[in-house]
């Protein structure tokens, strides 16, 4: 693990597969999806602060799908979240399809061009 700024860790691959393998043998932990995207909105959040529109991207793999967690949390929240997605649904992972499945449970949809950066308080990625 290298350190930087402020003490704060960085891992390595290898690393923070044996994070998710310790994680996942504990006995129903919350998926690991969903708390990286509640730690990753809460962040946003704060970022974004009183503006209250957010562009969120979600790409197809894993990653896509923490980004989903995020807008999730973030409409959840009363932000005005647009999402690109740059995946096709039919090809995600069990965890991503669930995320992207929970997105349009909560009334999430997606645009097919990105907003003006300036018209936005955050772009997440």
């Amino acid at each position: 693990m290298a350190r930087f700024a402020h003490d704060t860790p960085i891992y390595r691959t290898e690393e923070i597969r044996q994070i998710e393998s310790i994680s996942a043998a504990h006995s129903d932990p919350p998926p690991l999806m969903e708390r990286a995207g509640l730690a990753a909105a809460e962040l946003a959040r704060e970022l974004a602060g009183s503006d209250k529109r957010v562009v969120v991207i979600a790409g197809p793999g894993n990653n896509g799908g923490d980004a989903l967690v995020v807008a999730r949390h973030l409409k959840g929240w009363w932000f005005n979240v647009d999402v690109l997605f740059t995946g096709k649904a039919a090809k995600l992972a069990h965890d991503a399809a669930a995320a992207y499945a929970a997105w349009l449970g909560v009334g999430g949809s997606f645009v097919t061009d990105l907003p003006r950066a300036r018209d936005c308080a955050l772009i997440v990625d």
